[in-house]
């Protein structure tokens, strides 16, 4: 005969409320709802208070204690599990957006996003006290006509960059002030093979008011580990999502490609170069024909 030894056996109420009646566990084993700790010694009763390494919080409200270190501008800082512990859990009580196929925080996404956001915002950075210095230059009164020339060059040139750097940034600004909670995972195993990345999923949802203004709902992005420059990319399908305008798959993948040869240009170039093997061979490159980014994009998603 076999024996199961079981550790906790719990029914909740939504944010983690013990059920009286349904629930048994041994002594000295102190986990919970979502595989929280509980800390039974405040209100001296189990279950009502549980803690994490950023949170403490009333499970009988669904809010914790502190405020929340992950800035939502569209969400209480006090809120738990995005309100929604059906669908969303949150180990570390830090983040609700960084979640893999199993439900657990997903550490590798987390890092790719902000390498991203970090790479952007410094770029940016750097792009501003470059114009500042050519605007220094510019005011000083010590340049003849060919410096100045020269430096105005240089100026409209990192303007034009800075441009396209912004746009990069809108995209995340617009990803992080949205009601639209956007879930990230490493975990690309689900979408279609030969991908290495993908918004959206069946569970994806878009709630709208009478005015059709979007007021929340999720969306799901899928991005394999360690390509940051993919993050621009997905960002870009995100911020299409929430834009709703009518563009055909080929505007999609163009605009998103575009923002991600912004970050990192040699990523997209790779990219045509594979198709261009695929689809032309491995000749000799000076009579190899060489495909250019929409030729590339409809081959790889079979766009006629």
């Amino acid at each position: 005969m076999m024996r199961v030894h079981y550790k906790i056996y719990n029914d909740y109420y939504p944010f983690g409320m013990e059920m009286v009646g349904r629930l048994g566990s041994i002594e000295e084993y102190r986990y919970g709802f979502q595989g929280q700790e509980k800390d039974d010694e405040i209100f001296s009763s189990s279950g009502t208070i549980y803690t994490a390494e950023f949170w403490q919080y009333d499970c009988r409200i669904g809010r914790r204690w502190n405020i929340d270190p992950v800035v939502k501008p569209h969400e209480s800082s006090y809120s738990t599990f995005a309100n929604n512990p059906v669908c969303f859990i949150d180990p570390l009580g830090n983040d609700t957006s960084f979640v893999n196929s199993n439900g657990d925080y997903d550490k590798q996404a987390k890092k790719d996003f902000t390498t991203a956001y970090d790479n952007v915002n410094n770029r940016i950075f750097s792009l501003n006290e470059e114009i500042k210095g050519y605007e220094k230059q510019l005011a000083s009164g010590e340049l003849n006509k060919r410096q100045t020339n020269k430096i105005n060059k240089a100026k409209t040139k990192a303007e034009n960059t800075l441009r396209k750097w912004n746009k990069l940034s809108k995209d995340f600004e617009n990803i992080i002030n949205s009601p639209v909670v956007f879930i990230y995972s490493s975990d690309i195993s689900g979408i279609k093979s030969g991908f290495e990345g993908e918004t959206g999923s069946p569970d994806d949802v878009l709630y709208t008011d009478t005015d059709g203004n979007i007021i929340g709902g999720r969306v799901s992005i899928f991005i394999k580990g360690g390509r940051d420059e993919l993050v621009i990319h997905e960002n870009r399908h995100g911020n299409q999502r929430l834009e709703r305008e009518n563009k055909s798959k080929l505007e999609r993948e163009t605009e998103a490609f575009i923002y991600q040869r912004i970050y990192d240009h040699q990523s997209v170039q790779d990219f045509i170069d594979k198709i261009t093997e695929i689809k032309y061979g491995y000749q000799d490159e000076s009579i190899r024909q060489q495909a250019d980014l929409e030729e590339a994009i409809k081959y790889k998603y079979n766009i006629k």
